[in-house]
């Protein structure tokens, strides 16, 4: 095993422990969610959230990657002042972006307000608008990663559910309604971005041996950065229609009920991506580093180790699934989220693209190659939006994870294709 390998695997394994301990509390706090909401309140929370999720990362500029892929390269040559003015644009879009979308989100809800929701469900829509002033630490989680501070990382990922899990308990404890329980899983979320940003500044100064300054830049000096950056953006934007419009599709075209299975279903079969997650997140500034060397036949061999690794990953979940799934499920959440199983049937096989696909965006982007990655998105969130509709309506939750298997199969095709054809 190579220096490089060993490096990112020690990485994954902080954020590996961290995401074990989040995993297991964000996962008791979902169920004690849906059973203390029921199914249609607990539909409604995740419609709002899925609208949310999708605003917000339509309009966050996703500064972190480029952040890491750039300021790894600023960091090798010594080049500090050209770190700092590379950070201090990315913050200001994060600041400036929050602000004018918080303000917009407000302004387009009061403007389009459904008269039809109850007084409490319009407060919960309102307190969960108001997250999105606060997403301004994607600069801060890059830095993160550039110095190494992979456990600084896990820490803001076990206070985040750590604090919402005690939260939900408070409001359960003191029998609070659907108004309160939004409370507790917003705040937790707004208190873990300040957190973030306060532990990317102490890395800096451990980094470097001195506070981080904001610096004076010029934009022209960072077009490469800022084509990365916009090329990201719409790539990641696509990417959360495709993960968002299947749960806004279903509310229209099935209802609450059903949208509450299947977030349940989603949030299952997401578990076991949550441990591959750490390894995504290690290797994109280990890949950087590599390229800045022109070690790039060593990088795509670690690409390629780490889609077979996941693909029997994927084969061990799959299995235990089918054995012990069904009762598991009526154990944890009650019978009246069985229906939760044959979605996941369905759904845990899209997933399968999530673990063979795990290296290849990691790669493309320490190459600056977003463009690439932007018409992978664009190409398979085309054919799987028509797909999408069509099975939905016809077959709602079962429809909405089929769509799904053909968007990661067309995703793994035209990138095993980039990756390959890739002079590097």
């Amino acid at each position: 095993m190579n220096i490089s390998t060993q490096r990112i695997l020690k990485n994954a394994a902080y954020l590996l422990s961290a995401n074990t301990i989040a995993t297991a509390i964000g996962f008791l706090t979902l169920i004690l969610t849906a059973r203390y909401l029921g199914p249609d309140d607990f539909g409604f929370l995740v419609l709002i959230q899925a609208y949310v999720t999708l605003y917000v990362t339509v309009l966050n500029f996703q500064t972190a990657p480029p952040a890491i892929k750039y300021g790894t390269e600023y960091v090798h040559s010594h080049d500090l002042s050209g770190l700092n003015q590379l950070l201090t644009l990315f913050i200001s879009i994060d600041l400036l972006i929050s602000i004018l979308g918080g303000i917009l989100a407000y302004a387009v809800y009061f403007i389009l307000l459904d008269t039809s929701l109850s007084d409490i469900k319009s407060q919960v829509v309102c307190v969960y608008l108001a997250t999105i002033f606060f997403n301004i630490s994607g600069s801060f989680n890059g830095l993160l990663r550039i110095a190494n501070r992979f456990l600084d990382i896990g820490r803001a990922q076990v206070a985040l559910f750590s604090m919402r899990f005690l939260m939900v308990c408070l409001v359960m404890w003191f029998d609070g309604s659907l108004l309160h329980m939004a409370i507790a899983w917003a705040i937790p979320e707004i208190l873990t971005h300040i957190l973030v940003v306060f532990w990317g500044l102490r890395a800096y100064r451990s980094q470097f041996g001195e506070m981080f300054r904001l610096a004076a830049f010029r934009i022209k000096h960072f077009r490469s950065e800022l084509g990365f950056m916009v090329a990201n953006n719409f790539d990641v934007s696509i990417r959360a229609l495709s993960k968002q419009l299947d749960v806004i599709l279903l509310g229209l075209f099935a209802g609450k009920e059903v949208v509450g299975l299947y977030k349940i279903a989603v949030q299952l079969c997401s578990l076991p991506l949550r441990f591959t997650d750490p390894i995504y997140q290690s290797l994109l500034p280990e890949l950087s580093s590599m390229h800045s060397k022109g070690q790039y036949a060593q990088s795509k061999s670690i690409v390629t180790k780490f889609a077979l690794y996941g693909l029997l990953v994927f084969l061990g979940v799959y299995l235990v699934f089918l054995l012990i799934g069904e009762p598991v499920i009526g154990l944890i959440f009650g019978e009246e989220y069985l229906g939760v199983f044959p979605i996941m049937s369905w759904y845990l096989v899209a997933v399968s693209g999530g673990f063979i696909g795990l290296p290849f965006v990691p790669y493309f982007h320490s190459l600056g190659l977003a463009r690439s990655c932007l018409n992978i998105q664009i190409v398979a969130t085309s054919i799987y939006l028509v797909f999408l509709y069509f099975l939905t309506r016809d077959y709602h939750a079962i429809g909405a994870a089929a769509a799904y298997i053909v968007y990661f199969f067309v995703w793994l095709v035209l990138a095993i294709g980039y990756f390959r054809r890739c002079k590097y």
